[in-house]
């Protein structure tokens, strides 16, 4: 349950900064202050695979699509971004990964890596050539099949990158200069092809990255196993903390804690105040954020105000199918006892 949640927060997470509310001796939790109970919190350990260090060989079983490529050439970036044929947000980057490979031309090579696949030897290659070929130019680039479970072992494993799709950015000198999601590179990529990347800055903002998701499966387990109390009185340090400038974070924190059906326990006080925290920073603006705050309005016995917050929402709505939503929710709440 824990790893599913997680990895629908994962697109949500950003850098952010510290703004704390709570006052460095106040009691947060039997007996404990907030320095206290956070200490548990897990640290940023860096991985063996990182910002700044050279990237691994490429050892590849078969080129399925586009020509050999036997090494990282000096002048020249590289995307390296590992997929399998069962994955749906893999297949739905493609034609990104070929718009971008289109647009930036000779600067940049964009490599797709089959990883992770279900079968094996020739029946996995035959699958994979097979679904390519399927693809037709949906997949614009090149593309191929590791050589057993190397790429995944000297990339993906020593990186900590624990799902896909997952892209690399290697850049003109060879080394690693960004990780994550390929739909996020965007910026990045531009940037260190015109050699205006600040790789320590990337590197700094990727730790807490890596880290707040971290934080976040280490609170949601301790919630999963029973230990709901501790977990949320961890979650609310982190509205002060990590999550004090994320208004997309807090919103789905706050909806997944109110409405998600896998949650074992609920508290109702935390999602309120993470949505009035998203509510704060979005200038009470954003329409999904007022839902989330009326929904957690609601949860908490203030039925006027989750109203009042719905209304607002339904105003801000930037399409019907949003507005019919809001409408349905206002209706719920006007006809709760």
């Amino acid at each position: 349950m824990v790893r599913t949640i997680t990895a629908a927060l994962s697109l949500a997470l950003a850098a952010t900064t510290l703004a704390t509310e709570y006052t460095a001796d106040e009691i947060v939790f039997e007996g404990m202050t907030v320095d206290q109970l956070r200490a548990e919190l897990p640290q940023f350990e860096q991985p063996d695979l990182w910002f700044g260090g050279n990237a691994p060989e490429l050892t590849i079983a078969e080129w399925v699509k586009g020509d050999q490529i036997t090494g990282f050439e000096p002048g020249t970036v590289y995307v390296v971004e590992f997929w399998a044929t069962w994955c749906g947000p893999c297949i739905r980057a493609f034609p990104h990964l070929t718009e971008l490979n289109k647009d930036y031309g000779d600067k940049v090579e964009v490599i797709g890596v089959n990883i992770w696949e279900r079968s094996e030897g020739e029946a996995r290659a035959k699958a994979v050539r097979d679904f390519v070929a399927s693809q037709g130019e949906r997949m614009g680039y090149t593309v191929a099949l590791e050589e057993g479970t190397s790429m995944s072992e000297s990339w993906m494993r020593p990186a900590n990158r624990n799902g896909i799709p997952s892209a690399f950015i290697v850049d003109q000198q060879g080394d690693i200069a960004w990780m994550g999601h390929p739909m996020a590179m965007d910026e990045p990529l531009e940037q260190i092809v015109a050699g205006e990347y600040n790789s320590a800055e990337a590197a700094k903002t990727s730790a807490d990255e890596q880290m707040l998701q971290g934080r976040l499966q280490y609170v949601l387990e301790k919630i999963d196993k029973g230990d709901a109390d501790r977990g949320y009185a961890l979650l609310k340090t982190m509205i002060d903390r990590e999550l004090g400038s994320n208004p997309g974070m807090l919103n789905q924190l706050a909806w997944v804690t109110l409405k998600n059906p896998q949650i074992p326990a609920r508290d109702p006080d935390f999602s309120l105040r993470a949505a009035q925290k998203a509510a704060e920073l979005t200038e009470h603006k954003n329409a999904d954020v007022l839902d989330t705050l009326a929904h957690a309005l609601a949860a908490t016995g203030n039925k006027g105000k989750a109203i009042e917050m719905i209304n607002k929402a339904i105003e801000l709505a930037e399409s019907d199918e949003q507005r019919e939503n809001y409408i349905s929710s206002r209706n719920e709440f006007q006809n709760a006892g």
